[in-house]
């Protein structure tokens, strides 16, 4: 198995503030544990791999600010809630949104990390009157990455950092796993996962059932491809951070040239973990992206 068919972590890099504001989400039958503050339009945020609402705290503030509503929910499977079923699919997570939208019953404008930047982008695709615009850090599309030499390059490096966690994941070390899929995504190197604030590591912690259901499931998602994003019409902002990985980097690139209406940003001093290792930043980009309610 190379890791250039799954579907990596959505990293943290920084602590998380206290919990607050707690409720739930209920669409298609399905209760979706969320955090929702403010009034206003809806700007919903979906996390990515080892991460959940909590990921989406440190743009909290500025959403409710800028005169948004924040929405951030747990996808299915992931955060500290007991869910039906411990399978786990980006296509049951693309019909989660789309569901979860319907329920919304508005337009939303969408922001996304890593693992969900294809769920939104399929869902910009096939529901355009309900997404009025789109943020995506570092989207991971790996049905995506290769066709020029760079990629290439960047896909087969991307292939060799997995080591450690397959590993782990053969020994049914999930705790193991977890931690040396931090390192790798983040380039912490060897140890350190360890040196993260507990928070970050509690983070990951409470989300390692769901990447080793995602790893030993083999999940085989529905391909996105550059002729269905030639199909979004929502306003979408492509952000990367300028110490990323380069399989990442390449990534955001074949997206955004397939978009009909993409801007591209880069976060200095940040990597994967970008949204998190600099939640101030992220929030000016995908805020001013955004604009008024």
């Amino acid at each position: 198995m190379t890791m250039r068919s799954l579907l990596p972590a959505a990293l943290l890099a920084s602590a998380l503030p206290a919990l607050a504001g707690e409720t739930a989400i209920e669409a298609g039958g399905t209760s979706y544990p969320a955090i929702v503050a403010g009034e206003g339009s809806p700007v919903v945020f979906v996390h990515g791999m080892l991460g959940d609402s909590r990921a989406w705290r440190g743009v909290e503030e500025a959403t409710v600010g800028a005169g948004h509503r924040f929405v951030a929910y747990d996808q299915r499977g992931f955060g500290t809630s007991a869910w039906p079923e411990a399978s786990f699919s980006r296509d049951r997570h693309t019909a989660d949104l789309g569901d979860i939208l319907a329920t919304l019953g508005e337009p939303v404008d969408l922001v996304g990390w890593s693992y969900s930047g294809p769920i939104l982008l399929r869902v910009a695709a096939e529901k355009p009157d309900q997404v009025r615009r789109v943020v995506l850090f570092e989207p991971f599309v790996p049905e995506m990455l290769g066709g020029t030499p760079e990629a290439d390059a960047a896909a087969e490096a991307f292939d060799g950092i997995w080591g450690p966690t397959a590993a782990a994941m053969e020994a049914g070390d999930t705790e193991g796993a977890t931690r040396a899929a931090v390192e790798a995504v983040l380039g912490l190197g060897d140890g350190g996962f360890a040196k993260e604030p507990p928070a970050i590591r509690e983070m990951q912690e409470d989300n390692a059932a769901s990447f080793a259901a995602f790893w030993n499931g083999g999940d085989k998602p529905k391909a996105l491809t550059c002729d269905e994003l030639g199909k979004v019409r929502a306003p979408t902002l492509i952000v990367t951070g300028a110490t990323t990985l380069p399989a990442f980097a390449e990534m955001a690139k074949a997206v955004a040239g397939c978009l009909p209406h993409a801007a591209t940003a880069v976060m200095e001093g940040v990597g994967h973990g970008g949204p998190i290792e600099d939640a101030d930043a992220f929030g000016k980009l995908a805020l001013g992206f955004i604009g008024a309610p």
